[in-house]
């Protein structure tokens, strides 16, 4: 089977020269190391906070499930970023995808602080009135939070760009990104 770049005709278009035939390991092996990454890195800090006490534990898997949801939304700017930006791409157009793929990126940066600044002010509000924990859960859950709103702005530039560029093809550059921001969040 002849693996060599090549541009493909699909209903929707031409995809671009340069993306990985569609049953390549090429695109896939990196994906799954990039997702299994971070799987692994929120394993290892459930057994950092399990370590502390079981509410540190609790707090963060609260704290963690508020994150999730905030990831739906930013999805919406991988999915509503990446079909246009291929399509870009496989035109040629590689300035185009460029601009969109900015914009994405500086929307995604202006939500993640709006996001930090609600989770900083509503910390307990979440946890205590809507999810109904208490005492130490309540108290480790907002201290988790507040630290993960901290980095909500990187957080949430990290999960749309790589998703973005998994999503267009360059599942290689999105691995290494979410690599390196496992290694960082280890640390």
């Amino acid at each position: 089977m002849n693996r060599e770049p090549y541009p493909q005709e699909t209903s929707e278009g031409t995809l671009p020269g340069a993306a990985p035939p569609l049953d390549s390991t090429k695109a896939v092996a990196p994906a799954v190391i990039d997702l299994l990454s971070t799987t692994v890195m929120m394993l290892l800090e459930g057994v950092i906070l399990g370590r502390f006490s079981s509410a540190a534990l609790a707090g963060g898997g609260m704290g963690l499930l508020v994150l999730f949801s905030l990831f739906t939304i930013f999805l919406t700017f991988v999915v509503g970023a990446a079909v246009p930006i291929s399509r870009h791409l496989g035109a040629g157009e590689k300035r185009n995808a460029d601009k969109l793929f900015g914009n994405a990126m500086g929307a995604t940066f202006a939500l993640g602080i709006l996001f930090a600044i609600i989770s900083t002010a509503s910390g307990s509000l979440i946890f205590g009135k809507v999810f109904g924990a208490t005492g130490e859960v309540e108290n480790a859950a907002i201290d988790y939070f507040g630290t993960l709103a901290l980095f909500m702005p990187i957080i949430a530039l990290n999960f749309t760009g790589t998703g973005s560029l998994r999503a267009t093809g360059d599942a290689l550059a999105a691995m290494s990104a979410n690599l390196v921001a496992n290694l960082i969040h280890f640390c």
